[in-house]
């Protein structure tokens, strides 16, 4: 069988022998990603939740069946309505290794989603965001991370995108470190008044057709037309089924453009987090 050959004459085999031979770091660490993936879908179906795989997971399980080789994240998509009751059921019923990580199991973890950390690793963070560098400085756990995004057909683009700025440069960037009970402050007042107000504003004035990132998520620029993502299909991601968009094109085009080519070799990295496993 003739191995795929891409857009910079690499084939699949001399990707995985650069970035993630099996045994390396980047290897071991997509493996955690992965034991961390099934648990949070043996808790979703266990739940009947419906999620699906997200971002650069979705274009790693349609262009290299797996994760893309140099990618050292995982991201997931859960709906606004099953979301508070995905946290609590993981909060109540601990597992070993892994945990939740939110504001309410960690009071300096400032993001407006959750992510599942891995316990028995550490991270440290070099990259170029100082907010990111503010964040990841304080946080209760800093293992291996699988974020756990918040979808809704109720925003209005224009309130996310004010809402997701002030949140970034107020409390995020410029209170955190220095200020933390003021931080807290903002973010109770964000969570607990403002993203209300939003919600109810949503279900007002929202074009219901439209889904995305809900209220102080991770991306505000991108919304999918529901119809393109629903019903979901299932694809082969490392040897096990999970759910992604219907319209895969439709999806990993709106984000990544000419997303079957690879990147430049210098865009071609991972999100500035270097994990040092413990176990």
């Amino acid at each position: 069988m003739l191995s795929k050959v891409y857009n910079s004459g690499e084939t699949e085999e001399e990707l995985k022998a650069i970035y993630n031979p099996e045994g390396s770091n980047m290897r071991n660490i997509q493996m955690r990603l992965l034991e961390m993936l099934l648990y949070f879908d043996s808790i979703c179906k266990e739940l009947n939740i419906q999620y699906y795989i997200d971002g650069g997971t979705c274009l790693g399980a349609v262009r290299h069946g797996g994760f893309v080789p140099w990618d050292d994240d995982l991201d997931v998509v859960i709906d606004r309505k099953d979301y508070t009751r995905l946290c609590n059921y993981m909060t109540n019923h601990p597992h070993p290794q892994f945990v939740l990580h939110n504001h309410q199991t960690d009071k300096n973890y400032y993001w407006g989603w959750a992510k599942l950390r891995d316990k028995n690793s550490e991270s440290t963070y070099n990259g170029p965001f100082k907010d990111v560098s503010i964040q990841e400085s304080i946080l209760k756990y800093k293992g291996i991370a699988m974020d756990i995004f918040v979808y809704s057909d109720h925003v209005v683009p224009i309130i996310n995108y004010g809402l997701h700025w002030v949140h970034k440069h107020v409390t995020m960037t410029h209170l955190i470190k220095n200020h933390p009970i003021t931080s807290r402050c903002m973010y109770f007042l964000f969570f607990s008044i403002f993203k209300p107000m939003a919600n109810f504003l949503g279900l007002l004035f929202s074009k219901k057709e439209f889904y995305g990132h809900d209220y102080l998520g991770n991306n505000v620029i991108h919304r999918f037309l529901k119809d393109r993502i629903f019903p979901l299909k299932s694809i082969l991601f490392e040897g096990h089924e999970f759910m992604i968009p219907h319209d895969h094109d439709y999806f990993l085009r709106t984000l990544y453009t000419n997303w079957e080519n690879l990147p430049p070799k210098t865009a071609r990295g991972h999100h500035g987090l270097t994990y040092t496993m413990t176990d």
